[in-house]
């Protein structure tokens, strides 16, 4: 990539925008899952003692990826290729994602909804936390 223009095939193109959603996605998730996980150590003690195994944590790190896999996927599946914009001579040498609907798609599941998530559950820590305290 040299001031802006990508030299490199649509399929390469594909692969790298493919491979930038599916780690972001998974880093993201990733980090959901902790906070799931630090969530029920707080407000289950004995429940999170008693559950915790390796085979848990296979499948939930098994469960981040595959759904990183599913948002990111369709990009490498050609999904860039249905409004025919990589086809139009201004797009030509620009190695971007033009679906708009994808983009609204991708970005709920890979950044906003778990996003709130964290939020939502670090809140609950932090009160359950608080009250412990106070007691």
């Amino acid at each position: 990539v040299r001031n802006g223009h990508w030299d490199f095939s649509d399929l390469l193109c594909d692969l790298w925008i493919m491979c930038d959603a599916l780690f972001s996605t998974a880093s993201i998730l990733n980090l959901v899952a902790i906070s799931i996980d630090r969530f029920i150590a707080v407000t289950q003690p004995i429940k999170y003692a008693k559950h915790r195994n390796s085979k848990r944590a296979h499948v939930t790190i098994a469960a981040t990826w595959l759904l990183s896999i599913g948002i990111a996927l369709p990009i490498g599946c050609g999904l860039q290729n249905l409004q025919g914009l990589r086809y139009h001579e201004k797009f030509r040498h620009v190695c971007t994602f033009f679906n708009g609907d994808f983009l609204i798609y991708s970005s709920l599941g890979s950044f906003y909804i778990p996003c709130l998530v964290m939020l939502v559950l670090y809140y609950r820590i932090f009160t359950v936390i608080r009250s412990r305290a106070k007691k």
